[in-house]
């Protein structure tokens, strides 16, 4: 009897989990059109003729660097982006969605690339009249950063060195790297 409650519960929890993000038919984030990304939050990647990019941890978790930017190595032989680069981790979300791998996070650390008119040299006003006039709501407010999020995504800006947009369902919290 004990094994049957623990198993209800367990089934109960996972079935509220899955609902609470969703399913990928109704939060697909739509591209904005002022953007020279070539992908966008939730797209399937191709990942044939890019190259993965070593990460600290996370497992479920796959980097590829965008096709136009050629890999570094690290000291450790390891590969990584350049300096300059649009970077795509693919993960196993929406959970509905079991097997797929989607763009769940964007990393761009090249000055021109753009994405809602916004570059890495955009400034802290700039950042925030276009996130505001988005409906994005400040998050965090740092010296080192600014983050909006509108619920199912965020944007953080690191003053001068990188743009991070990412999805996050409303259960699940990415930390930033």
């Amino acid at each position: 009897m004990k094994k049957i409650i623990a198993l209800t519960l367990l089934l109960c929890t996972l079935t509220l989990l899955l609902s609470s993000c969703g399913s990928s038919n109704d939060v697909k984030i739509e591209k904005p059109e002022d953007t020279n990304l070539e992908y966008w939050l939730l797209d399937t990647l191709d990942t044939d003729n890019l190259t993965e990019i070593n990460r600290k941890s996370d497992d479920n978790k796959k980097s590829f660097l965008a096709k136009e930017y050629k890999a570094a190595t690290n000291e450790n032989g390891e590969i990584v982006a350049p300096q300059a680069a649009v970077v795509y981790t693919l993960g196993r979300y929406p959970f509905t969605d079991f097997g797929v791998r989607r763009i769940i996070n964007i990393m761009i650390t090249d000055p021109d690339v753009y994405v809602w008119g916004l570059t890495l040299n955009s400034t802290r006003d700039e950042f925030v009249e276009v996130m505001n006039s988005l409906g994005f709501e400040l998050s965090v407010d740092s010296e080192k950063s600014i983050e909006f999020s509108n619920g199912r995504y965020s944007v953080v800006l690191f003053y001068g060195d990188r743009l991070i947009i990412r999805y996050r369902c409303s259960t699940i919290k990415y930390s930033i790297y």
